[in-house]
């Protein structure tokens, strides 16, 4: 993020027709910092984040005759629409799984 200052910060007597472009604090402060850890492995990168949380709920493997089941389920709907969280819960609820 760079900073837009104008000609009054630039030295007495010294003028341009456009805005000085000065690096913000924090720019230079980061560039700071990464001086100081040098070429080591890894040196500025940010610590991984936490891992997630495993899936709750049984998992099954999907097979030939799960495939048409929920193909049977899609065809015979009552309504005249269908959406994937139907299809969805319309699937655990027939094979108890999620």
């Amino acid at each position: 993020m760079l900073r837009n200052v104008s000609s009054e910060c630039l030295e007495a007597g010294l003028e341009s027709a456009y805005a000085a472009i000065f690096p913000s604090v924090k720019v230079m402060m980061a560039k700071r910092i990464l001086k100081k850890l040098g070429n080591a492995p890894g040196a500025g990168r940010m610590p991984p984040e936490p891992r997630r949380k495993a899936r709750s709920g049984k998992r099954i493997r999907i097979d030939r005759r799960m495939v048409n089941r929920v193909r049977e389920i899609i065809e015979e709907w009552p309504g005249t629409r269908i959406d994937w969280v139907d299809v969805v819960a319309a699937a655990n609820r027939e094979f108890k799984a999620k």
